[in-house]
């Protein structure tokens, strides 16, 4: 309906705009927290989405940076280790197999 109106301003776009990111629509879907700590983002149509249709938000935050999508062999790691801390400059990107090795040394160590 409020297409009848005519087009939104600038202004208004902007309002819709913060307004969505503040409920978790950064990345244009709801978002929601699991029980491992993990924000998850509902995006369908992404290539790394899961059965119920959502991504890491991490992940959207590495690919954005980079302007493509991960590789096969890529994750991304929380350097500080809190999971919902997805502040590009928190997050490294890193080779599968050496985050493994990373956490599987802590895991000895710990």
């Amino acid at each position: 309906a409020h297409g009848t109106r005519g087009p939104l301003s600038a202004e208004t776009r902007r309002k819709i705009s913060d307004a969505r990111r503040q409920r978790g629509y950064e990345f244009g879907g709801a978002e929601h927290t699991d029980a491992n700590g993990y924000v998850w983002v509902y995006q369908p149509e992404h290539p790394r989405a899961n059965r119920a249709g959502v991504v890491p938000k991490h992940t959207l935050v590495m690919e954005r940076a980079l302007g493509r999508y991960l590789l096969d062999t890529e994750v991304v790691h929380h350097i500080n280790r809190v999971r919902d801390d997805n502040r590009l400059d928190n997050l490294q990107l890193m080779d599968r197999h050496e985050h493994s090795v990373m956490h599987g040394r802590e895991g000895a160590l710990g």
